[in-house]
């Protein structure tokens, strides 16, 4: 069977690239030939805040550090484009005019219309897809786009026309499932992010950092805030343990480090503990049964507030930068932890031994 994955695969992130890599890897093993498709152009619904990327825009005493992280940003973009080159075979092609047994839609943010992006607004990510026998989606993720807004920004009808091709719908988190409902009265599966599904171990290499460290996994001088960055600091100095900061950098952190995404993941087994403020870095974390603690921004909140949930880890959530070294400090129970991952891989492998028996019909 021909099962074509349509993704995030070619944007420069870790956590778009091992989702992939996941399914690609969960219906390989079951026997069937996996292709990625394109997203194709749609039109832009939102607008998107311009800003210069010129590295010489202003010279003052940061250009220096602006030029540091403009090299890293570059050198980062060809370590991801070798990723999903090599690992995910992104340029294989199904022959002009035939179909796909399946096509399957996500997992990640493929919902999210109500951002720019490079693609704009898309009825094909949710489910116009006219190259497919069948077309699904797995663990969806709408971010932060409700059914309100797409009611507001008046493309609430197309996609409601778009996913009635839907033959089955899962999704990763409640806010997406309420989007499902409201604008099809359709109640869908949820399911979780296939990075839990997959075991990486045989392309994790060995990681060469010597002494302890905490791994600070959040996106591109993010973490900015003074009492955020101090507090980090403060329990790393009394920890005596080393700040790394891996794929990502942040401009006050001495140790920003460029690495692929199996590279990633060797650093998050062997951190001491992980401070992250991203989806997939609390998924690294949990996945890899780390000391976490997840900073929650408006940003992010319905995605990692819904995630820590699912896993009764309500208490790794940050809200206050003083909160951080007592919540960092406090046990997890990975027993429990676990036993709940088991049941939601064992509801994932059905949900995709589904789809392999529709794209069978």
């Amino acid at each position: 069977m021909r099962i074509g994955i349509l993704s995030m695969q070619k944007i420069p992130n870790y956590g778009s690239f091992l989702q992939a890599f996941s399914l690609k890897k969960q219906f390989e093993k079951r026997g069937h030939e996996v292709y990625f498709i394109d997203i194709e152009k749609g039109r832009q619904i939102v607008k998107s805040k311009t800003e210069s990327s010129s590295i010489l825009l202003k010279l003052d005493r940061y250009a220096l550090t602006r030029l540091k992280n403009y090299f890293f940003y570059r050198k980062m973009i060809k370590i991801h484009q070798n990723d999903y080159l090599t690992f995910l075979n992104t340029q294989k092609r199904l022959p002009e005019g035939e179909m796909f047994d399946v096509v399957l839609i996500g997992s990640d943010e493929v919902f999210n219309a109500a951002v720019p992006s490079a693609w704009g607004f898309t009825p094909q990510l949710f489910g116009k897809v006219d190259c497919a026998k069948h077309v699904v989606s797995y663990a969806a993720s709408c971010g932060q786009t409700t059914a309100e807004i797409v009611k507001n920004l008046n493309v609430d009808k197309e996609i409601c026309d778009a996913m009635s091709r839907l033959e089955l719908i899962s999704v990763r988190d409640d806010n997406t499932y309420d989007f499902v409902v409201s604008l099809t009265n359709r109640e869908p599966l949820k399911n979780i992010d296939p990075v839990f599904l997959t075991d990486y171990s045989e392309y994790i290499p060995k990681t060469t950092w010597k002494k302890p460290y905490m791994l600070v996994y959040a996106y591109g001088n993010r973490i900015d805030d003074e009492n955020e960055i101090h507090a980090i600091k403060a329990y790393a100095k009394e920890e005596k343990i080393d700040i790394l900061c891996v794929g990502m950098q942040q401009r006050w952190c001495k140790n920003n480090i460029t690495a692929s995404a199996f590279e990633l993941l060797s650093y998050v087994k062997n951190a001491a503990c992980i401070v992250t403020d991203t989806f997939h870095g609390t998924v690294f974390s949990i996945k890899y049964n780390k000391q976490f603690v997840s900073i929650i921004r408006d940003s992010n909140r319905n995605k990692l507030t819904d995630l820590l949930k699912n896993f009764d880890l309500c208490d790794r959530e940050v809200t206050q930068s003083r909160e951080l070294p007592s919540k960092m400090k406090a046990a997890i129970d990975y027993n429990k932890v676990n036993e709940i991952l088991t049941t939601k891989q064992d509801e994932a492998f059905a949900c995709l031994g589904e789809i392999c028996e529709r794209g069978a019909l």
